[in-house]
């Protein structure tokens, strides 16, 4: 008796244990495997950004279309994790225009990682609480930013919300990791529905 309960216990515990990897494995690989839908209508507010950022980007680079729209996806996202010049940050909001099916995914994955890159080159750049902090000067005048661009989180979300049109939240200074898994899940659902 006492084998038979002994063989049972561990045939269970081989199963529970192979279920435990199981689940891991399909939460890891649910947003290793997000993708933009292949086939849509753009929704009127997010067609109106795509426009309104295309338009900006030919106004801004003065028509010069190889310069920055040379810059890769994995060269963009390169640089939303690991660089502190905003100037990435600032070409990165109208070259998602021209490559939104590729970046938005990626953008959408960044949003829990709350890796602090810094921010340099900022010029008339407002973050309040980067200013109350120290971290940023302020010039007195400039373009207001809610989220925090000093970190990988804060970027991907503002991104996301300049070429969506979409608003899911703020990612602040101090913003927990499970309020970031909120904000990525309501991206991936927005996603899911388009």
């Amino acid at each position: 008796m006492k084998k038979i309960f002994l063989l049972y216990f561990l045939l269970l515990s081989s199963l529970t244990f192979g279920q435990k990897n199981t689940v891991k494995e399909v939460a890891s690989d649910s947003i290793t495997e997000l993708n933009f839908p292949k086939e849509i209508s753009l929704k009127r507010k997010f067609r109106k950004q795509i426009e309104e950022k295309k338009r900006g980007f030919y106004r801004i680079y003065n028509y010069d279309t190889i310069t920055p729209k040379n810059h890769s996806v994995e060269f963009l996202v390169d640089k939303i994790e690991n660089d502190k010049e905003y100037s990435f940050v600032f070409d990165a909001e109208y070259l998602l225009a021209f490559n939104y099916t590729d970046m938005i995914p990626k953008l959408i994955e960044l949003i829990i990682n709350n890796k602090e890159v810094g921010l340099i080159n900022t010029s008339d750049l407002i973050i309040w609480e980067r200013i109350q902090s120290g971290d940023l000067k302020s010039y007195g005048h400039g373009g207001i930013v809610q989220d925090d661009l000093f970190k990988v989180s804060g970027r991907a979300n503002h991104l996301l919300k300049e070429i969506t049109g979409e608003d899911f939240g703020i990612i602040r200074m101090n913003t927990k990791q499970t309020e970031l898994k909120e904000i990525q899940d309501k991206w991936i659902k927005w996603l899911k529905k388009l």
